[in-house]
């Protein structure tokens, strides 16, 4: 049974993602690429699910946007492994990351535990 399957689903077709604004040369309108408050939701509920399906799959080291831990934790772990007599702390930042990984990758990465193709499409939108 899928994580989204629910006796009463909601169906809901927002087209273009992102907030639009009129273009002034013409008729038309351009994406801007910011979430409506209608998607944000959206990819809170996503988020929330999908943390529970891949959060026992991360490494106890790590301490970037995890549920309960925070960078003061980070640090104050650093300064642990220090006293302890270890010589390197590193740390990555991974900013860039979805705009240079190949999306073809990490979603079919994310089929391995999300089976519903409508909630692997919708995760590809947001991509």
């Amino acid at each position: 049974m899928s994580v989204w399957q629910q006796q009463n689903q909601l169906e809901l077709d927002f087209g273009e993602l992102g907030s639009t604004r009129r273009n002034p040369s013409s008729e038309t309108f351009i994406l801007l690429g910011i979430p409506t408050v209608l998607e944000r939701l959206i990819q809170q509920a996503t988020a929330q699910v999908l943390t529970v399906i891949w959060e026992s799959t991360f490494s106890e080291y790590s301490f970037g946007f995890r549920p309960r831990r925070s960078q003061h934790e980070a640090i104050r772990q650093g300064k642990r492994y220090g006293e302890s007599g270890d010589r390197y702390v590193v740390e990555l930042d991974l900013e860039k990351f979805f705009d240079r990984v190949n999306h073809d990758r990490l979603m079919s990465r994310v089929a391995t535990r999300v089976h519903d193709k409508r909630v692997l499409k919708l995760i590809r939108r947001f991509l």
